[in-house]
């Protein structure tokens, strides 16, 4: 019975303690402006969601790219692959119904990969901790990260993706959509 008694005294401790770190958080965000400042800027660097393929010079497709898919990523030529004083070693961007839909970018080894989080923290805040990284999600982008290890190289990199989430939502819709009607075709075959 005291054992039991002890267990939920603790459970509820570590309870109220998440509760307070969580409402810490949320305000310490709220106070910096962090997620306003992330839908304030609407993209990365020069690019902005929503804007047209035709507004970028020098963009390349991706060779993974499958005609008639509604997605397709590209790179920039003019690319600096800077981000401040971090070298970047990939940035790809993604157009969906050719308009700016998501932006990637990649740092590679230890101290690009902390030195680019550090940076993200100080203009977005402290983002929400998740299994793979910190997550900043504003109301109209979200921005998550990803840090990873190649196991052939050994060599490890963060990922960071940035994406409207507007325009993710429309991009859902229309897929729910399309496989609606067709399971209606299908449906009509029978």
């Amino acid at each position: 019975m005291k054992l039991a008694y002890t267990f939920n005294t603790l459970l509820l401790t570590l309870l109220l303690l998440t509760q307070a770190c969580h409402s810490q958080n949320t305000k310490s965000d709220q106070e910096q402006g962090s997620l306003a400042a992330l839908d304030e800027k609407n993209g990365f660097q020069d690019a902005k969601f929503g804007m047209p393929l035709s507004a970028f010079s020098g963009m390349i497709p991706d060779e993974n790219n499958e005609s008639g898919y509604s997605h397709q990523t590209y790179t920039r030529l003019s690319d600096k692959k800077m981000l401040g004083e971090i070298p970047l070693s990939l940035v790809e961007y993604t157009f969906y119904k050719d308009r700016l839909i998501s932006i990637q970018f990649r740092a590679e080894g230890e101290e690009n990969s902390y030195n680019v989080l550090q940076a993200l923290r100080t203009a977005y805040g402290p983002g929400k901790e998740t299994i793979l990284g910190p997550v900043w999600e504003g109301k109209n982008v979200l921005m998550n990260s990803i840090k990873l290890i190649v196991e052939e190289t050994k060599k490890n990199y963060i990922r960071i993706d940035i994406s409207s989430q507007k325009m993710y939502q429309e991009n859902r819709e229309e897929a729910k959509r399309k496989r609606k009607e067709k399971a209606e075709k299908n449906a009509n075959d029978l």
